[in-house]
């Protein structure tokens, strides 16, 4: 008896179950359902007969008393709901002229056609109109399946912040620079912690467990980007200073992640699992996103059984033949999706219209890489997007597989070269030496000052080693730059302290321009030789009195910075500068400097140029792999392949390593498992280097003791911090020819 029941339950099943290629093909009829009439088990429905809720019948039938009706949907008080089926529509129009018709099953809303060629460009509030994927619905793609579950926008609401603009009221200018033209600064700190408590409530909508009726997406390499993404850019927001129409478009970029992590979430944990595999004859409840178009039946029927709103679009040779509630006239036109979101945001062109970013079909996924590589060349520092021009690898001046082997005790593998005998193709011709032969100071040695901070002895040793070889009249590669990106900590730290007062202070008034022309020029483009800071952080100890030579010097470097130092779309009265008080740690200094701040500044140029020169290496010693596939990794750890196929994505990558945007990143640190991470950090960096600057076979084992999961004697990461740093030391010198600058403790 029990078997019976169940082949007819399946018969049931196969009979009412939805073939939408047969419908199309046969030009059959969808009709409509109408609850109130009773069902007979087994028997056939009758194209309209009423269903009595509550009717004996099959377990299973597709109607239950209570069931949820499909928000939206045109309900006449009193009147019985429509049930539609996801080849018929709510909704329809026709596109005589383009030949096509769309439909949907569950809006009652029309979207923007899309059809035929398009032209994307940003619009008002740094979206982009009808081609946004935030704001209305994109030809669906398997590759990016997610996007169609973005919520719709809702001011007020639970993510309600994830859809303000922020205004220029709520944007704070820098104490000296609130009266240019174009001022600098943050957004205020309540606006800043809003966004990031709405993206922690994002997150914890990941599943802490997985199993195979809901996975968690805590794993999911999508969720991984987006979650990096944010962190870096929230840093980036409150520790850079930054114009407000960069801050506006960062600030644009983070509500994106977050809407488009919350849809990620959503798709992994609850839609992905589901795909496909609901019962033709249930009616979900339709989602509050932005939905999807298609046209593609099969795609349209997951969609609707998913709850997802879906509008098909289909050949219009003839008049289509099925079931469809309204059709859109001239004269009793159908409410669009544009004109429901544009309560909320607007799609009016920015003043001045921006440049055209892509034209072409919607169908291709280059539109969005086009939208976002033109969002981040207006948020991300310029450095992710500096142009490197091809340079030839030279060979190192000894074998590096030799240099990076300090596996026990090395003693230094560098032998001394005169200049005469190391020659390669791009090496420039010495100027004869002086008569007067000027002694200079040994960048690889520490420089000993009260005002400095200490020195950590692992890469004190490192550097000493190295040291002891290296020629210091080598001349880099044609095309490989050799500035320092902040003013040379040695050169500092060995003045004598009263001069070393007057340029702490001019770089105190000039610091938060100096990290402004970094992320508005790039890394490499904003490289000064120790000669021009001197000029730089000297300015104001030159002469004033008209008609000096001093004067005339003074007022030449200005001109040369206002063009050189600034670029060319930021200002500044550089002959105020007396006027402008230095602050430290928002406090004001109007007192000699201190040895003990002299050492915090000096700390945090030492940190930062560390960083920058890192990144630097990076971008000349690493290729880029095109095809590199990515790892699914765990929470908390750095991933470990770093190989990235653009080099703004290897830039995200290593700028979202703990430490790497503020703070420290654990060298020397008292903290044995923050200094641990630190160092294998580091060698993750450098290990995806290209030869001969890759990490050796041998030093690569050792190093591998220091993942996260392990815990090694402070023996051992003594030796693996000597490691990482006599491998980066010897590296970036022998390419660089110059010492880098290098971690100290505080």
């Amino acid at each position: 008896m029990a078997e019976l029941q169940l082949k007819r339950r399946a018969q049931r099943r196969k009979a009412v179950k939805l073939d939408i290629t047969i419908v199309e093909l046969e030009g059959k009829k969808d009709s409509l359902v109408t609850p109130g009439a009773p069902i007979t088990p087994g028997a056939p429905v009758t194209p309209g007969a009423p269903i009595t809720p509550g009717a004996p019948g099959t377990p299973g039938a597709p109607v239950t008393p209570g069931a949820p009706i499909t928000p939206g949907a045109p309900v006449t008080p009193g009147a019985p709901a429509v049930v539609i089926k996801s080849h018929a529509g709510r909704v329809g129009r026709q596109y005589p002229e383009l030949g096509w018709y769309i439909t949907s099953p569950n809006s009652t809303r029309l979207p923007e056609p899309l059809l035929g060629e398009q032209n994307i460009r940003l619009r008002q509030n740094y979206l982009y109109g009808e081609h946004d994927p935030l704001l209305m619905p994109q030809p669906h793609n398997i590759h990016v399946p997610h996007l169609p579950l973005i919520l719709n926008p809702s001011i007020p609401s639970e993510f309600g912040i994830l859809w303000i603009v922020a205004g220029e009221d709520q944007f704070e200018p820098l104490d000296g620079f609130k009266l240019a033209s174009e001022p600098i600064g943050h957004f205020n700190e309540d606006l800043l912690k809003a966004l990031e408590q709405t993206y922690t409530n994002i997150v914890l909508k990941i599943a802490n467990t997985s199993s195979s009726s809901r996975p968690s997406a805590r794993s999911d390499h999508n969720v991984q980007t987006y979650r990096r993404r944010f962190q870096y850019l929230s840093g980036y927001l409150k520790h850079t200073a930054l114009s407000y129409s960069e801050s506006l478009m960062a600030w644009s970029i983070c509500q994106r992640i977050c809407l488009e992590l919350d849809a990620r979430i959503t798709w992994v944990q609850s839609v992905a699992p589901i795909w496909g595999k609901m019962d033709a004859w249930r009616v979900p409840v339709v989602r509050d996103v932005v939905g999807a178009l298609t046209d593609n039946a099969e795609v349209a029927e997951k969609c609707f059984r998913s709850g997802i709103p879906v509008w098909l679009y289909r050949k219009l040779p003839v008049k289509p033949d099925f079931k469809v509630v309204r059709w859109h006239t001239n004269e009793i036109p159908v409410e669009t999706v544009k004109g429901h979101v544009e309560q909320f945001v607007s799609f009016a062109d920015a003043d001045p219209p921006q440049p055209i970013i892509y034209t072409g079909n919607v169908m291709s996924l280059d539109r969005y890489s086009r939208m976002a590589e033109n969002n981040n060349k207006i948020a991300f520092p310029g450095s992710a997007f500096d142009s490197i021009d091809p340079v030839t690898v030279a060979p190192p001046s000894e074998p590096v597989s030799q240099s990076t082997k300090p596996f026990t005790a090395p003693s230094p593998s560098r032998k001394p070269v005169t200049p005469n005998a190391r020659q390669h193709p791009y090496s420039k011709q010495r100027r004869p030496p002086s008569k007067q032969p000027h002694t200079e100071r040994n960048k690889f040695e520490p420089v000993i000052s009260s005002a400095m901070p200490p020195s950590i002895p692992a890469w004190v040793k490192a550097c000493k080693q190295i040291g002891e070889s290296f020629v210091q009249s080598q001349q880099p590669q044609e095309g490989v730059p050799r500035g320092y990106i902040l003013p040379e900590h040695g050169m500092l730290g060995s003045m004598d302290t009263k001069l070393r007062q007057k340029f702490l202070w001019t770089y105190l008034k000039l610091k938060p321009l100096l990290f402004y022309r970094i992320q508005k020029i790039g890394m490499v483009e904003s490289l000064l030789s120790t000669s021009m800071w001197r000029k730089v952080l000297g300015m104001e100890s030159l002469g004033i009195t008209n008609g000096t030579r001093a004067a005339e010097t003074r007022q030449s470097l200005i001109h040369e910075l206002q063009t050189t130092l600034m670029g060319s779309s930021l200002t500044i009265d550089l002959n105020n500068l007396s006027s402008v008080v230095p602050t430290w740690k928002k406090e004001d200094i109007e007192a000699d400097i201190s040895d003990t701040i002299s050492r915090e500044i000096l700390h945090e140029i030492i940190t930062m140029s560390f960083k920058y020169e890192l990144l630097i290496a990076g971008r000349y010693l690493y290729k880029l792999e095109p095809d590199v596939m990515q790892e699914v990794i765990g929470e908390g750890q750095i991933q470990d392949d770093l190989a990235a196929p653009t080099r703004a994505q290897r830039l995200e990558k290593i700028l979202t390593i703990p430490g790497m945007v503020n703070g420290n990143l654990g060298f020397g640190s008292s903290d044995k498992v923050f200094r641990q991470q630190g160092i294998y950090n580091l060698y993750c960096i450098m290990r995806t280097w290209t030869l001969p600057y890759g990490v050796s076979s041998d030093t690569s084992t050792f190093l591998e003791q220091l993942t996260p999961d392990k815990s090694p004697t402070i023996s051992d990461i003594d030796h693996a911090e000597y490691l990482v740093a006599y491998h980066y030391v010897s590296s970036f010198s022998d390419y660089f020819k110059r010492a880098p600058t290098v971690p100290h403790g505080h």
